[in-house]
């Protein structure tokens, strides 16, 4: 068993299938692109089938995150991005801290666990209300503030109007979210 292979088996999911299928290195990827810190774009200074040199890399996934083939294999560029910077794959996940899934720039990009992650995501596609942390309960025809955190879920009350509903909100993940407090979306 290869020292590698030993390696990647303490890693779990995503993190570990991806450090299995890397096969980039930093000095290869300074070779192959040019990233800018404060705007986040990655550059080809080597022209790929038909992106010359000087194009700008990366294209949105389904998911929503920018992603480019080098290599002949498939990256996030935000991971990318870390390796660039810091000369080494991450190890977790990497928070997009706006919540913008195309914004690589390097300051808003860090380090986080899933869990971290989790809290700075948005409200569901089929969110009525269109605040996260906010459902509507359709028996008290009120909105409801609920959220998780350290593996149980909160409830801070039901509420007639949604803008104070969303204030709730807001605040109670000021108090559980303590590595993105913001309510922005």
């Amino acid at each position: 068993m290869s020292d590698e292979y030993k390696a990647t088996t303490f890693l779990t999911g995503d993190v570990q299938r991806q450090q299995a299928k890397r096969h980039i290195d930093e000095a290869r990827l300074r070779e192959l692109l040019s990233y800018d810190e404060k705007t986040g774009i990655f550059t080809r200074l080597v022209a790929a089938s038909n992106s010359p040199v000087g194009s700008i890399v990366g294209c949105a996934s389904k998911n929503g995150y920018l992603r480019c083939r080098l290599d002949g294999q498939l990256y996030y560029l935000h991971r990318v991005a870390f390796l660039y910077m810091t000369g080494s794959w991450p190890t977790s996940d990497i928070d997009h801290i706006d919540g913008c899934k195309a914004n690589n720039s390097w300051a808003n990009l860090r380090h986080a666990t899933r869990k971290q992650n989790t809290q700075n995501i948005s409200s569901h596609t089929s969110s009525i209300s269109g605040v996260r942390n906010v459902y509507f309960d359709k028996p008290s025809g009120k909105w409801q503030v609920k959220i998780q955190a350290n593996g149980r879920s909160h409830s801070f009350g039901y509420y007639a109007d949604l803008t104070e509903a969303e204030a709730v909100a807001r605040n109670a993940k000021r108090q559980l979210h303590t590595f993105c407090p913001e309510l922005r979306r």
